[in-house]
């Protein structure tokens, strides 16, 4: 089994993800991290809103990203990813990952 599909780039899939999180982070200094006080209620509802629909995008594909990191895990521990990345498992690999307690990750 491949550890890479045929017309996915690497580059380009690590690139928009690393995109997504700066302009997540520029969205953040612009509201001032907190402080909604200054929107309309309309807006405040409307920012929920759209913020929650990404949330739920952004969930979804950590749940596509872990499932494969879950599966290049399996086998022979020496050549598995996580083997390969010092870990006893697939949860200890994405609990180092992600920061996340392996009670979230399982």
């Amino acid at each position: 089994m491949s550890s890479k599909d045929a017309g996915v780039d690497d580059l380009d899939v690590t690139g928009a993800a690393a995109h997504l999180a700066a302009d997540l982070g520029g969205l953040a200094v612009r509201l001032g991290m907190h402080d909604f006080s200054g929107l309309s209620d309309d807006a405040l509802l409307s920012v929920t809103q759209e913020l929650e629909r990404a949330s739920r995008r952004v969930q979804a594909l950590l749940v596509l990203a872990a499932g494969a990191v879950s599966d290049r895990c399996l086998g022979v521990p020496s050549e598995s990813l996580s083997g390969r990345r010092g870990c006893r498992d697939g949860v200890e690999l994405l609990q180092r990952v992600s920061l996340l307690p392996g009670s979230v990750v399982r």
